[in-house]
This record gives structure tokens, sequence and C-alpha cells, in this order.
């Protein structure tokens, strides 16, 4: 065994010899313990690219392929590996006696990995030219295809079908690899890689479509005080640099980003929208839907600071509801102090990230990428609100400020409403013993949303008919009339927060109490 040097631990490294033949069938699990390196052998002497494929029941594989070294001493640098769920790929293109390293990249893993390895071998390709503007070509199974690409920086649209695998090489090496695990996938980069290699190691022919825009600059790399933001016109994925940061600070992802992978240099695998940005660096692919994406960094005991950048000194505002109030500048602070918690409702016909403080806490940070509205929870007592424009430099129009209670619900159905375009209710009831609840809407269109949230104001659910087990405490619901609806007249509806009858029916007691000569008391019907 070798001793493999990490920033922040030493990792064993355990050779296995194993050997993978190309096209086998996976080998038996091979277990990684916690903080280990398997090295594997792979199948050497062939031209053309290789690629491992590694699964498991539970927990995140990593993997990279690099050349054998007869001393051991391997580094686990981060490019040639993509992953997926509980899955991972690596690929070489060039590798001459190619070995495996597989790690646990798990960064809460407590017990290893249980992995099973899949080699595939292709032919060498021949080199294409990919010619501006776009390309839409097959890949039979077990074969693949290679694009020399112009010599400068490209905004380059990759898709792929499910199975393949997208690699671009540049001057030094692997700059990125792409795997479609079980459905096709698209992703966009600017990069002034000089080729794309696209294998195929799924069991039937697929497709592969290129765009090539050429001249456009690289994205900047996620820094501290410098918010990054994008209007994504199509829904796919992107990546972007992470450089070293110091320890403590947070990448931040709001907007229409519906999940995040972030793969740190030591290979390690992060998943979320909040995540801690590593020491060692590392780069964080958005899955996002079409429309406007945020991110920013932001350090311990300064929450929030980073996202709004360079900006000049807020317009400030002492806030009246109902009110409306006409905005100005590159960002705002508005102030308001409800006697009781209400929840607070902003229209403005511009995108726009809101953060919220309350007294002296810690400032909540939303990003609003479509702009139909806000809608806050607030407690008692003073509270800050910053906004700035998402997606523009300045902020403009008019900002609609009203406020409403928050209602009660008991057991059953609520009040009866009618709701205008626009319209968010809320709602609060208690739970006194842990167990499922039923939630739900009445009402004579389907158009509502109807969201769950703890009185941190943290989503557990939506839509119009859940059934969550709920811990005890107080919980809220958010009824809400998207604005392109007509209006609707609607009912909430809570079920399990109170225990049925035990006792005899109704009609039981007033039978019993008759013959009795008593005059009977039973509850009263809604």
């Amino acid at each position: 065994m070798a001793a493999l040097e990490q920033p922040d631990q030493t990792a064993r490294i355990v050779l296995e010899r194993l050997t993978l033949e190309s096209e086998a069938e996976p080998t038996a699990p091979v277990h990684v313990g916690l903080g280990d390196v398997v090295i594997a052998d792979l199948q050497g002497g062939l031209a053309g690219p290789v690629l491992v494929e590694a699964s498991a029941v539970t927990g995140q594989p990593g993997l990279r392929i690099a050349d054998w070294y007869g001393d051991g001493e391997v580094l686990l640098p981060g490019e040639g590996m993509d992953v997926g769920d509980r899955a991972a790929v690596s690929v070489s293109l060039d590798a001459r006696d190619p070995a495996l390293l597989a790690w646990d990249a798990d960064p809460a893993a407590v017990a290893g990995v249980e992995l099973r390895l899949r080699q595939h071998r292709f032919p060498a390709p021949l080199p294409e030219a990919a010619p501006p503007g776009s390309i839409d070509l097959p890949v039979p199974a077990g074969a693949a295809r290679s694009w020399a690409l112009p010599r400068q920086a490209n905004l380059l649209r990759i898709a792929i079908s499910a199975g393949m695998v997208a690699v671009l090489e540049g001057e030094h090496g692997i700059e990125a690899t792409f795997w479609a695990q079980r459905a096709p996938r698209e992703v966009e980069v600017r990069s002034t890689a000089l080729r794309l290699v696209v294998m195929n190691a799924g069991p039937t022919a697929g497709r592969a479509a290129l765009d090539v825009i050429p001249g456009v600059e690289p994205e900047p790399a996620l820094v501290k005080g410098q918010p990054w933001e994008r209007q994504l016109v199509r829904a796919g994925s992107l990546r972007l640099d992470l450089p070293p940061a110091a320890r403590g600070e947070t990448l931040h992802l709001r907007g229409t980003v519906d999940e995040a992978v972030l793969v740190d240099a030591d290979g390690r695998v992060h998943r979320g929208l909040d995540l801690a940005v590593p020491t060692t660096g590392g780069t964080v692919e958005l899955r996002h839907s079409a429309g406007l994406v945020l991110a920013w960094i932001d350090a311990p005991g300064e929450e929030g600071e980073g996202l709004w950048g360079q900006v000049a000194a807020p317009w400030t505002v002492d806030l009246t509801t109902p009110s409306v109030t006409e905005l100005q500048g590159s960002s705002a602070l508005l102030r308001f102090e409800p006697t009781m918690p209400v929840a607070l409702h902003l229209r403005s016909a511009q995108a726009l990230v809101v953060g919220t403080r309350h007294g002296e806490g810690p400032l909540r940070v939303e990003a609003h990428a479509v702009a139909d509205g806000v809608d806050l929870l607030l407690p008692g007592g003073p509270t800050t609100l910053q906004l700035r424009p998402l997606g523009a430099s300045e902020l403009h129009g008019s900002l609609e400020l009203s406020s409403t209670s928050i209602v009660d619900l008991g057991e059953g159905l609520g009040p009866e409403l009618l709701m205008a375009p626009g319209d968010t209710r809320w709602f609060r009831f208690e739970v006194e013993r842990a167990g499922p609840v039923g939630l739900g809407v009445r009402a004579d269109a389907d158009r509502l949303e109807l969201t769950l949230l703890d009185t941190s104001g943290n989503v557990h659910g939506s839509g119009l008919a859940q059934m969550p087990t709920l811990e005890p405490g107080t919980w809220l619901l958010a009824l809400r009339l998207p604005p392109g609806a007509r209006p609707v007249h609607a009912r909430p509806v809570v079920v399990g927060i109170e225990l049925p009858k035990t006792g005899p029916p109704d009609d039981t007691i007033r039978r019993f109490a008759k013959l009795a000569g008593a005059t009977p008391v039973v509850a009263e019907e809604d």
C-alpha cells in the first residue's frame, strides 16, 4: 500500500488485482473502505477510448482512469469523471496501460461503498470536422465518434441519447465529461476544447447533436462578491468553475435551478442548492429549467452580502400596507414592523431578489425569477426587506404592497374563499401528535397551488392532495391562485389533527337518553 496525500486526510491505496474485460458483465461487488482508494488493472494494449462505469446500491462512487505507474503513486484529479444516481463513469481517450482508481465520493459516508465495475472499449474514432452551426448524427452501439472543434472559445450545446458519454478534450487533456445515465441529456458549455468525442456504451444505436457558436467568451468562475446570473432560454445543464476558497464560504443557487452537483478537486460529490465551497475548488453543474438562474457566494456572518455585489447604497423607504411604491435605483431597503404575524404580498412587474431579515436575525434570500409576485410570511416585530432586480441593472416600475392575517384551521373544511388571480392565502393549524395528516382543497377549478410549510418557511410538500406524516407543532398552508387563472371559490381541508370519537354514535346516545328520560347532549355539526 502507498499513501495518497490529500488536503484533509491521508487515504489508503488498496491494490485490487482485477482485470476488467471489455464488454464483460459487471464484476462481483468490490468493497471500497471509508477513506480508501482501490486501484484495479484495466485491459491495456488497445487503441481507442476506454470507459468504466461503476454502480452501487447505496452511496456515491468516484472513478478516475489514469496510466499505471510502477511505484503506485497516482493522484486523483477530478477530470475524466461524471456522476449519476449512485453511479459514476470515467473515461480515458489515450491511456496505454490504464489503471482504475475507485473511491467513496460521498462526503457524508460512514461505512464505505460496494461497487460493481464494467469496462467498455471503443475502436479509435476517425477525426471529423465540426462545422459551425448544428449537426445531428447517429452513433452505433459500441462505437465512438470524434469531431475537431474550432480553435477558439466556443459556445457548445451537446445532446446525447441515453447510455452515451460525451468528452471535451483540450490541449492538456480531458476538460469535461458528460454522461446520460438513463435518459437523453443536453448540456451547454463555453469552452476552448479542441475535440469532442462521443461514445455509445448502450445496447442500441443512439444520436449525438451539437451546436457550435464560435467566438463566445468562457463563463467567469464563481467567486465571492461577484454574483452570477443568466437568462437561460432552454432547459438543460451547464458547468461553472469554483476556484479554491476560504473555509466556511457557501455557494447559493436560486431561480430555475432544479439540482446542483458539485465535484471538488478531491473527487468528492456534493448535492444541493446551498453548498459549502471546497477549499480545494472544483466544478458545479447546474441542472435547470428555462428561466433566470442566480448564483452567489458568501462567508459566515455575511449571509446575503455576496449577492448584492458592488451595488450602490440602497434606496430606503418605510413600508405601510396597503400602498403602492415606485421603485428606483440598483437596490432598495424596505422597513416594516407588523404588530402580529402577517402574510406580506409584494406585486411587481419585475423579477426580484428579496432578502428578508427579522430583527437581528440572519438574512433569508429568495430569487423570484418570474414577475408574478412575492409572498412572505412575517412574524411580529421589525423586519427589513432588501430588493434587487434579477436579470436587470435597475429597479423600475411600481411595487404594490398588501398584507393579510393568517387564518387558523381546525379539523375538516376551512372557510370558503373567493380567490382572485395572483392571490395567496395563508392558514395555520396545530398538530398534537405525530402521524399522517390529510391536506387538500375543495374548489371549482384545479388551477390552485397548495404548499405545506413549517414556521421557519421551509417547504415540506406541495399539491392539491397531500398526506404527509407531521410532527407535533404549528404548521402552515399557503393557497395560491396563479396570475393567469380565473377567480376561484375554494375551501382548504385538514383531516387527521383530531382523534376520532371512540364513544357510541350520536343517534345511539339520543335513543338511550330518550329511554332514560333525559335530554341528550351531542356535538353540533358544522
